[in-house]
C-alpha cells in the first residue's frame, strides 16, 4: 500500500501554524485571566485592610475619649475628696455649725454659689428669683443662733429674670431663736 498525500505541502504547514497560533491565543487568554484574578484578590485584600484600619482608627478615638472621661472623673473624685475632708474638719467646729445653720435657714428660690468664712465674717454670694427672697434671707440670718448683723452688700439684676446678690454677716451670738 502506497500512501499518497493529496494535500499540497503548503496547506499542511499552514495548518500547523494556525494550531500554534490558537495555542498561543489560549495561553495568552489564560495569562490575562490569571492577572485579572490576581488583581481582583489584591483589590479585595486592600479593601479589607482599609476597613480594618478605619475600625482601628475609630477604636483609638473612642479610647481617647474614654481616657479624657476617666481624667475628668479622677479630677472630680479628687475635688470631692477635698470637699469631704474640709467638711470633716468643720464637723463640730464653728464653721460646721454655721454651714448647718445656713442649710436650715436658706429660703426657697435662693441658690448659693459661693460662701467664704474669714475670721468672724461670713460672705454669701448667690442667685435669687426676687429681691424679696434676698430680704427674707437677711431676716433669717439676723434671727439665727450663729450669725448676726447680716446686710446686703449688692444685688444686681441678672438677664434671666433673677438677681445676683452678696450678703455679709458676722458670726457670734445671733439675734435669737
Amino acid at each position: 500500500m502506497v500512501k499518497i498525500d493529496l494535500l499540497p505541502a503548503y496547506r499542511r504547514i499552514g495548518f500547523r501554524r494556525r494550531r500554534a497560533r490558537y495555542g498561543l491565543g489560549i495561553l495568552a487568554l489564560c495569562f490575562l485571566a490569571t492577572v485579572a484574578l490576581y488583581a481582583w484578590t489584591t483589590w479585595r485584600q486592600f479593601s479589607y485592610y482599609r476597613a480594618e484600619l478605619e475600625k482601628v482608627g475609630e477604636q483609638r478615638r473612642q479610647y481617647s475619649r474614654a481616657e479624657d472621661r476617666a481624667r475628668q472623673v479622677a479630677d472630680l473624685e479628687q475635688a470631692l475628696a477635698q470637699k469631704r475632708a474640709l467638711l470633716k474638719s468643720w464637723r463640730g467646729s464653728r464653721q460646721g455649725s454655721v454651714v448647718r445653720e445656713l442649710e436650715a435657714l436658706l429660703p426657697r428660690g435662693i441658690t448659693l454659689t459661693e460662701m467664704t468664712i474669714k475670721g468672724s465674717e461670713v460672705t454669701l454670694k448667690g442667685r435669687a428669683g426676687s429681691l424679696q427672697q434676698v430680704a427674707d434671707l437677711v431676716e433669717q440670718l439676723n434671727r439665727s443662733r450663729y450669725l448676726a448683723r447680716a446686710e446686703v452688700v449688692s444685688a444686681q439684676a441678672e438677664g434671666k429674670g433673677g438677681y445676683l446678690f452678696q450678703v455679709t454677716a458676722r458670726t457670734g451670738e445671733g439675734g435669737g431663736r
